[in-house]
């Protein structure tokens, strides 16, 4: 598990997905445009734009945001370089209409990364584990009250979570390998 610093009152976040209506990046940065002033936050944004006038709503949306906070676009993510960047973040955010796995999710917990996530994946229960959060997209507040609790968290505070991501992707892997053996032994 690689450990990145976090001061109380920061957080960098990254977002890696498609750039489209069903990721829900836009909703991301309504967020963040209400974020407390006392709180320095920085976004990554990592993906391939998919639909041209979503990305175009977005970029007038990231242009409005306050000083404190900060958007950057990466374009598409090489598969190579998606840990790396994960590692240099404190939470991987993705807000997401729906996914069946979530591949970018899973390689999120794998890197020691706490998600923030919507409840429309397979991923749930996250909270309970210290491994993230997932919160119904109806809830903006919850959505904006979690990210200005994560902000606030030091550094020791963090560290759980981040040790809680990385053994729900150790467990998780574990549990998928035993199920394969015992599928591979009774076929």
């Amino acid at each position: 598990l690689q450990r990145i610093e976090k001061l109380a009152g920061t957080i960098r976040l990254i977002f890696i997905s498609r750039i489209s209506r069903k990721k829900n990046l836009l909703f991301l940065l309504d967020l963040l445009k209400e974020m407390d002033a006392r709180i320095r936050c920085e976004l990554t944004i990592m993906g391939s734009v998919e639909e041209v006038r979503y990305w175009q709503n977005c970029q007038k949306v990231i242009s409005a945001l306050p000083p404190h906070v900060t958007a950057t676009f990466g374009g598409p993510a090489v598969h190579t370089e998606i840990e790396v960047l994960l590692r240099q973040h404190h939470i991987f955010v993705l807000p997401t209409f729906g996914e069946n796995f979530g591949h970018a999710i899973f390689e999120a917990f794998a890197a020691g990364r706490p998600v923030l996530i919507s409840d429309q994946t397979p991923w749930r229960g996250l909270t309970e584990l210290k491994a993230g959060w997932d919160i119904p997209l109806n809830d903006d507040t919850a959505f904006l009250n979690t990210l200005e609790m994560i902000a606030a968290m030091n550094n020791d505070e963090y560290q759980q979570w981040s040790e809680g991501a990385w053994n729900f992707a150790r467990n998780y892997q574990h549990i998928s390998s035993l199920k394969e053996k015992y599928l591979n032994l009774f076929s």
